[in-house]
Formats: C-alpha cells, sequence, structure tokens
C-alpha cells in the first residue's frame, strides 16, 4: 500500500543543479586548508564562485574548519565509522559558542549578524578543531 502511494508522488528529480559547475567545485575544494578554497574561489571569477565564497564568508570560522577535516576524514571511511565521528561533531559543535550565536542571529534576534568567536579563520586553533573529534567516553555511539 504504502509503495503504491509513494509511487504517485515520486518524479525524476533531473540532472542535479551543481553538475554544471562539477570542474569548479573540483578545483576548488580540493585544497587542504579552507583560507585556501576562498583564495581559489575568489581567482574563478564567476558568479557561482563568488555567491559560494559570500556565503561561506558568513558561517563561523570554526565551523568551515571543522567541517573541512570532516570531509576529509571521513570521506573514505565506511559508515559506522563516520556516524560515530557525526554524533562526537553533533556532541562538540553544539556545546561551542558560535553554535549559540548562529541561533540568536538567524532565530531569535533576526539580525544576521553573528559575532563569531574566534571571528577569523586565522584565529581558529587547530588544537580546538582536533577537539570536535575527540571521544564522549562513555557518552560516545557504538555501532
Amino acid at each position: 500500500m504504502a509503495t503504491r502511494v509513494l509511487s504517485g508522488f515520486a518524479t525524476e528529480p533531473g540532472p542535479s543543479p551543481l553538475s554544471e559547475h562539477r570542474e569548479a567545485i573540483d578545483r576548488c575544494f580540493s585544497k587542504d586548508r579552507v583560507e585556501d578554497i576562498l583564495v581559489t574561489l575568489e581567482a574563478e571569477r564567476t558568479p557561482w564562485a563568488e555567491e559560494t565564497r559570500a556565503t561561506l564568508g558568513r558561517m563561523s570560522p570554526s565551523s568551515l574548519k571543522v567541517t573541512r577535516r570532516q570531509v576529509r576524514l571521513c570521506r573514505s571511511r565506511p559508515y559506522d565509522e563516520v556516524v560515530t565521528v557525526e554524533y562526537r561533531l553533533s556532541q562538540h559543535c553544539t556545546a561551542l559558542p558560535d553554535f549559540r550565536e548562529g541561533i540568536r542571529a538567524v532565530l531569535v534576534d533576526k539580525d544576521n549578524r553573528p559575532k563569531w568567536n574566534p571571528p577569523t579563520l586565522a584565529e581558529v586553533r587547530e588544537a580546538d578543531v582536533e577537539a570536535c573529534f575527540s571521544p564522549l567516553g562513555d557518552r560516545d555511539l557504538v555501532v
């Protein structure tokens, strides 16, 4: 029954809106550092790259570095390992001040002007990024 009902809503998704930017995405996001990704996006000089760079520029510098590390770390790992990393990130990142600041800026005050801590990529300490990936002891997810 459920399959029959759902099939009535199924549609062909069509091509990915990102597919036309595949080469630029590969070129820009292959960099090891967020700072280098931003420089490469700037050098692209296309509307897509400018919009992407502007979007990244509004995000938490700490979150950008954590995300870059997570993508590199998990891209070739099996699901059982990735889900543990994702759970650790959910616990560590929601405890950081930027999580609450993002909520304040977007949902509470709606000023869309978060004050990130630290405020720049250069000020994000590698030790703080690594700490987001650390085991949670007896609270760790076991798959």
